[in-house]
């Protein structure tokens, strides 16, 4: 006699009404969680870009209060600065400010713009310098710059005082 099975017995598994309704519950779980993390991605792109821009501001702002003097810079530092100079690609510009000449570095952060506003009338140019020797900013006494980032989905801002206090 032969061994095997009958083969009029069910073998167990699933069903394909079954199948079905686990691939559309895992699309929706998958579609949902997709919407979310790009949600996430572009508001930590602005948290990113803040956090960039506040690093190079502060490291602005040290290299004035210690009369640093950047290789290139022959005559008197006038102080450090800062200027956004497009909203769109994001850039903006941190510059040593010698009576000879301006030493430049432009950085670009991709997927936010940049706007600056100021709580009075502006420096000329938007420009906010740093000055040496911990003397403050160019900025008026009572004057802000603040900084806003954002991009489709999240802003941020970043505000500078006359005295050089960095929020």
């Amino acid at each position: 006699m032969k061994r095997g099975t009958s083969r009029g017995a069910a073998l167990p598994g699933f069903t394909l009404i079954e199948v079905l309704i686990v691939i559309v519950v895992l699309g929706i779980i998958f579609g949902v969680g997709s919407v979310q993390f790009r949600g996430f991605a572009r508001r930590q792109a602005v948290v990113s870009a803040k956090r960039q821009l506040l690093a190079d501001i502060r490291s602005s702002q040290a290299d004035a209060v210690s009369g640093r003097k950047p290789p290139g810079c022959s005559g008197t530092l006038v102080g450090y600065g800062f200027r956004v100079t497009s909203s769109s690609p994001a850039a903006y510009q941190t510059f040593a400010v010698c009576d000879s000449e301006v030493v430049i570095k432009q950085v670009q952060i991709p997927d936010v713009a940049f706007s600056v506003n100021f709580s009075s009338p502006p420096t000329p140019s938007g420009t906010l310098i740093f000055l040496p020797l911990a003397r403050g900013t160019n900025l008026s006494a009572g004057v802000r710059m603040r900084v806003d980032i954002t991009n489709s989905s999240s802003s941020s801002s970043l505000v500078v005082e006359a005295s050089g206090e960095i929020q």
